[in-house]
């Protein structure tokens, strides 16, 4: 039975759970549908056959009414959102579970598409050597996997531990590591950790060959974190100072993802509040090397932090 579907928004905050999104059937009318934690069997019931012009017009009259949405009471723990499976009852009394259909919706998000660019160019590199910076595995998360086997992978990171080939500060990359050696680099949360960016960012010019791309994930909103050793949040055009012809760079995409709200704990009328999301959890951007360049930032990036990047 080919079930089409897809989640707009899934927002826990303060014990309420506020969601909508669309699911129809290609073979079938959809009656009812519903959440369910596998886990437990706690349903909660959505307000389905909601009129969805906009995916009509994609998927035809069929899906003229195939909305969905919820807001309201939500009593299971945050992780336990990994075992929602969202439950389709059709006219004939066939009950279809839909499993992981909140991750597999995140997984078409802006920022994906933006690596997915990077790493369907990288791998089909021939041979060649990709760096990650931030390589260490601290929460299990190992991305060497990532990489084609055909290419040299090397993991850095100023910190030694699992997945890590080479200790070194990314602000002195080129004191590690070969002028014009890397075919690609790649980083995931790290800038934001970076007391300098606008210095790595002409570390990476020295060790990139003219033509290899790079990608980077961060954040645009995110909690405070790795304290004290957290400085910078980016938006996606936050990328242009970094990435550009004078450093000897050429963006070829950018995007954010991930809507969040952003909500002061003591509301006043001088505060942003809105009830629409108004930031975005990821930033990403892809870039190539296009040149040499000549500038440089002198200032040595030890000199300004004086304590470790916590372990």
């Amino acid at each position: 039975m080919r079930i089409f579907n897809h989640v707009d928004s899934f927002t826990i905050f303060k014990g309420r759970l506020s969601t909508a999104g669309w699911a129809f059937c290609a073979a079938g009318t959809i009656v009812d549908a519903y959440l369910k934690h596998s886990a437990s069997d706690q349903i909660i019931n959505l307000q389905y056959g909601q009129s969805s012009p906009d995916v009509a017009q994609h998927y035809g009259e069929r899906a003229g009414m195939c909305r969905f949405v919820y807001s309201g009471a939500y009593s299971l723990p945050i992780e336990a959102t990994n075992e929602v499976v969202l439950c389709l009852k059709l006219t004939n009394g066939e009950l279809v579970e839909v499993k992981d259909f909140i991750r597999e919706s995140l997984i078409a998000e802006p920022v994906h598409r933006v690596f997915h660019g990077f790493s369907s160019h990288i791998n089909g590199l021939a041979e060649g050597t990709v760096i990650e910076l931030g390589a260490r595995a601290r929460s299990g998360n190992i991305r060497r996997r990532l990489i084609a086997p055909q290419l040299k992978y090397i993991g850095v990171d100023v910190l030694d531990g699992p997945n890590v080939d080479l200790v070194a500060d990314a602000h002195m990359l080129s004191e590690f590591l070969p002028s014009g050696c890397a075919d690609g680099v790649f980083s995931f949360s790290v800038f934001e950790h970076l007391i300098m960016p606008w210095k790595v960012a002409l570390e990476l010019n020295k060790i990139m060959k003219t033509g290899a791309l790079g990608f980077v994930i961060t954040h645009q909103s995110w909690p405070v974190h790795d304290a004290p050793c957290d400085y910078w949040r980016f938006s996606d055009q936050a990328w242009k100072g970094l990435f550009n012809i004078h450093s000897g760079f050429e963006i070829l995409d950018s995007k954010m993802s991930d809507p969040a709200f952003v909500v002061p704990q003591t509301a006043s009328s001088d505060r942003l509040i809105c009830d629409i999301p108004n930031g975005f959890l990821q930033s990403a951007v892809l870039f190539r090397k296009i040149t040499e360049t000549k500038l440089q930032w002198d200032v040595d990036a030890a000199s300004l932090v004086q304590y470790a990047y916590p372990e």
